[in-house]
């Protein structure tokens, strides 16, 4: 459990496209772009409404790098892209 406003995030890897010539396109060559993860867990401090398995945006500066995962603080979010209680949510009006 993350102490304080901090999160943990699992990067999710940008994907590489080849071309029918054989050219690798590579994501992720702008420095400033916004990185993909997943939130594995969220700090008792933390005043959004991030929860476990949300997919956010995040900026890499002040973000560590600890084994597998990523630590920031939750000023370092830039925003939600999915949620994951929404789509079980809806999944289950559906049946």
């Amino acid at each position: 459990m993350p102490i304080l406003d901090i999160l943990v995030l699992s990067p999710v890897e940008e994907d590489n496209t080849k071309t029918e010539s054989g050219i690798l396109l590579v994501g992720g060559l702008d420095v400033r772009e916004p990185k993909v993860g997943v939130v594995e867990a969220v700090g008792p401090d933390v005043k959004s409404d991030f929860s476990i398995g949300d997919t956010v945006w995040y900026s890499e500066y002040g973000a560590v790098v600890k084994g597998d995962n990523v630590i920031i603080d939750e000023k370092g979010i830039y925003c939600i892209i999915k949620r994951i209680c929404q789509e079980k949510e809806e999944a289950e009006e559906s049946l």
